[in-house]
């Protein structure tokens, strides 16, 4: 509008100026020349002006839209390890929420690590609470070995919390040794009981190391005492060298756990240097287990040649029925130690004074061949009598 007055003021006064020394008609045609420029100049001044608005409104949308997909991204958590620090004989660990919304409660791990090859030394866990945006947790942690080692600190190491950086979690501090001071504690391997138990007539021992520094291969022993006079019974068996953090399970067979105490001692000789011997052993109590059992025997055989089929009887004459299974083992022999075939037959099912008759095929039953059939060969089921369990016969 106001270059549209200018424009009029300015024909006019050129109007004025002109009217001493031109005609009408003159001043007319010029006064509508002038008129034309004017209208002229107002719609591309409108024109450029809404080019700008236009402009000026794809840049306000465009600022919207980034500011929404920045609200988008803060609506997760963000949970940083800050700082990691020593603060006296304590670890000092700063956790800050650099996230828009609260965060739950999750868990720190600690790793002291050994710095000539990374190997870990110790782990160490600690809870931290809920944080709001922004907010920090403090967290101190005394007892831990902070001489020439290398600290690893993660937050949330299962990733449980939803983040919207799972990049930051992790921060560490290198710990230099202390002059003078005590040396950082030689490696060792912790060997222990991790599980010992019965299955049946079977002893199932597990040792693990917890330890950091791997074990040598070492032996176990095993006293099985009877708790109503018996002889007490002895056992060994074998442990494989373990790395940190393994674990090795063996198995004894053919042993009778009836009423009697389990003691276990690991590296009985004190081969093997360790950081905790006082962990090397295990007891467990074993109760009645045969007064109300199975016992389980071998019957009659019958032969079918025919058929390839030998049949073989499995009585219950204990005073409760099978709560498991085991095996018939069934040999045959040409002669004194001449095996000819073995087969394995699963057993299972036999009431308290039942029997049950069980097919098995042979490839070869000839006249004066023997027949050795073992119920519960490796003796792993418990049993009222375990030395009723065998018969042989001639065909």
């Amino acid at each position: 509008m106001n270059t549209f007055r200018n424009s009029m003021l300015l024909a006019m006064l050129v109007a004025v100026v002109l009217a001493g020394s031109a005609g009408a008609q003159s001043r007319r045609d010029r006064f509508k020349q002038l008129q034309a420029r004017a209208q002229q100049s107002e719609q591309q001044s409108a024109q450029n002006g809404g080019g700008q608005n236009r402009r000026r409104g794809r840049n306000q949308q465009k600022r919207n839209t980034q500011a929404g997909g920045n609200n988008q991204l803060i609506l997760k958590g963000d949970l940083i390890v800050e700082r990691v620090y020593q603060a006296g004989d304590a670890l000092g660990v700063t956790i800050r929420n650099g996230g828009g919304v609260r965060t739950p409660d999750t868990n720190m791990q600690i790793q002291i690590k050994r710095r000539t090859d990374g190997r870990v030394l110790e782990t160490k866990n600690a809870r931290v609470g809920a944080l709001e945006p922004g907010a920090r947790a403090s967290i101190r942690r005394h007892g831990m070995n902070l001489n020439n080692v290398l600290v690893v600190v993660t937050v949330d190491p299962q990733n449980r919390v939803g983040e919207s950086n799972e990049g930051n979690n992790t921060g560490q501090m290198t710990v230099a040794a202390r002059p003078g001071g005590p040396p950082a504690p030689r490696p060792l391997p912790d060997l222990f009981v991790s599980e010992l138990r019965r299955q049946g007539n079977v002893l199932i021992l597990t040792v693990a190391n917890k330890g950091t520094a791997a074990s040598r291969a070492t032996t176990t022993h095993i006293r099985i005492a009877s708790r109503v006079g018996k002889p007490d019974v002895i056992k060994t068996g074998n442990v494989r060298a373990l790395k940190p953090g393994e674990r090795a399970q063996t198995k004894f067979h053919n042993v009778v756990l009836d009423n009697v105490v389990v003691t276990v001692g690991i590296d009985p000789r004190r081969q093997i240097k360790e950081s905790n011997k006082g962990n090397n052993g295990k007891q467990l109590v074993v109760g009645d287990q045969t007064t109300r059992a199975p016992d389980l025997t071998i019957g009659e055989f019958r032969f079918f040649p025919e058929k390839q089929e030998v049949w073989v009887q499995v009585r219950n004459v204990g005073a409760a029925g099978m709560s498991g299974s085991t095996h018939l083992r069934l040999v045959s022999y040409f002669g004194p130690g001449n095996v000819k075939e073995q087969k394995l037959q699963r057993v299972s099912g036999i009431g308290r004074g039942q029997h049950i008759f069980y097919r098995i095929r042979m490839e070869q039953i000839q006249r004066g061949m023997q027949f050795e059939a073992i119920v519960d060969p490796q003796n792993d089921f418990p049993e009222q009598n375990e030395r009723n369990n065998r018969k042989v016969q001639t065909f």
